[in-house]
């Protein structure tokens, strides 16, 4: 089937995925994020505080070195962690400010994330290049699908290249040696920024965000289940009444997180003293967006940027890209992202280097519920578990975090009442709430139950309840239903 042009779109006929993967049953893993009350009846004495991620100390962790990188090494790309070898992968691309273009798309490898080598391949001799200058790279993201049973299509890829006015894709089974999907485009988007890329690991189905047209700044995106056809653009999100009438979105990286989806959105601040139509002055920092299903979206903590310019002349004070995603390790989240010293005002000559640099958050660390002296208080909507346990994140070590466990009405279950509790007086991402007697489990399991938690001088992030899962890993979870408490239990 295609649309006007002869470019594809979506097939609701059976494709070649239908019969390869099923989704995957939900985590059972249920946690309470604070992105919005949703979860909850009511939040008391508590405020809400988006948490910027912290700068490596030793940034800038890639500069452009080699003759083919010019002064800018870019992430227009992608930083990957082999989930095999730990092995860290970088796609970059490189711009030649005298051709105003993307010309390469080059590999890096990294044992820790910080120092990075540039392996020489047999794509162009003696070089890192991976996408040599004929294919003008432009906006790539990549894609590790080791789920996709094609060893040939391990590696996915989505671009504008050069002047082409849509978006091609393409495979590779080792994220060097690369090949064109089909012929033709995929979507019929002229895209001039950096394609959002993932794949949704409930549904199986692979989603994209984009521009629709150069330079028209908002964020539209479409789904696949094959990678080759694609839903056709629908909006996904536009600056809103609260955004300056000089902001614009210049494009949104999208990455599971749980039952969320979280977007990376580039915010694009221009001049008031601009009249030009293409807007080409400005600057650039980074917001945070979430959504549930990856169409409606909401910004988190809007107003403040999630990853702020640095200071005026430094390598990132100008503007910042985000790398497709960022790496969820053990105990950190970071974010790779390239930053520059000057505007985005073409052309980029002789005003300093593009380089890479990294930033990490604490797992969860998105948002949190902060209190001072006065104790705060919150309760959940009802839920269901299969198991008691409760893990906090949050860093109470300069006051303390209690918790109760109270039937459907709202009213304390005995021997988990809060003078059952023992206080939470730490810092840490999966601190257990522990009881000074054994209470019966079988009076807070199976059942439709609520949390009350309650706080002084402490920084809530998040409460889990793993449900029996064995190290459960924090990105892995959902959230509760807040439909029938008994339908907590399925799926699991």
């Amino acid at each position: 089937m295609t649309a006007a042009g002869g470019f594809p779109i979506f097939r609701s006929a059976a494709s070649p995925l239908e019969n390869r993967s099923t989704p995957r049953k939900s985590p059972r893993t249920i946690k309470f994020l604070f992105f919005d009350p949703w979860t909850l009846e009511y939040v008391r004495g508590f405020q809400r505080r988006l948490v910027q991620p912290t700068k490596y100390s030793g940034n800038p962790i890639f500069k452009p070195e080699r003759p083919y990188e010019f002064s800018r090494v870019h992430l227009y790309g992608t930083v990957l962690r082999d989930p095999g070898s730990g092995l860290f992968k970088m796609w970059y691309s490189t711009h030649d400010p005298k051709e105003q273009g993307g010309p390469y798309l080059c590999y890096a490898t990294s044992e820790d994330g910080y120092v990075w080598d540039r392996p020489e391949l047999d794509i162009v001799t003696g070089t890192n290049i991976v996408f040599d200058k004929q294919e003008n790279t432009h906006g790539p993201s990549v894609l590790f699908d080791p789920e996709d049973p094609d060893a040939s299509r391990r590696y996915k890829l989505m671009m504008r290249p050069g002047k082409t006015p849509a978006i091609v894709a393409y495979f590779s089974s080792d994220g060097i040696h690369w090949r064109k999907a089909q012929a033709e485009p995929v979507i019929r988007a002229n895209s001039d920024c950096h394609i959002g890329l993932y794949r949704d690991p409930k549904t199986g189905l692979y989603q994209s965000s984009y521009r629709t047209d150069a330079p028209d700044r908002r964020v539209w995106r479409s789904e696949s289940e094959d990678f080759l056809h694609w839903t056709r653009p629908l909006l996904a999100i536009e600056p809103d009444a609260s955004d300056p009438a000089q902001t614009q979105f210049y494009g949104m990286q999208m990455t599971p997180y749980g039952n969320y989806v979280m977007g990376w959105l580039s915010m694009y601040n221009t001049w008031e003293t601009d009249f030009k139509w293409s807007k080409m002055d400005g600057t650039m920092d980074l917001d945070l967006a979430y959504s549930r299903d990856g169409y409606c979206w909401h910004r988190l903590g809007q107003g403040t940027r999630f990853i702020p310019l640095g200071e005026e002349g430094s390598w990132d004070g100008q503007m910042l890209i985000p790398s497709t995603t960022p790496i969820f390790l053990e105990n950190e989240i970071r974010f790779y992202y390239a930053g520059t010293p000057h505007q985005h005002r073409p052309p980029y000559i002789n005003i300093g280097n593009e380089c890479i640099g990294a930033a990490s958050l604490r797992p969860d660390g998105f948002l949190a519920l902060q209190v001072g002296e006065e104790w705060a208080e919150l309760l959940t909507r009802p839920f269901a578990i299969h198991e008691a346990a409760i893990l906090i994140n949050a860093d109470a070590s300069r006051g303390q975090i209690r918790v109760e466990i109270c039937d459907e009405s709202g009213q304390p279950i005995e021997g988990f009442c809060f003078k059952d509790c023992k206080s939470i007086q730490a810092d840490g991402t999966a601190l257990p709430v522990q009881w000074t007697s054994a209470g019966d489990p079988s009076k807070v399991v199976r059942k439709p139950i609520r949390l009350r938690v309650r706080a002084h001088r402490a920084d809530l992030y998040s409460v889990s309840l793993p449900n029996g899962t064995p190290s459960p890993r924090y990105w892995e979870f959902r959230e509760i239903r807040c439909l029938n408490p008994m339908h907590d239990l399925e799926d699991v």
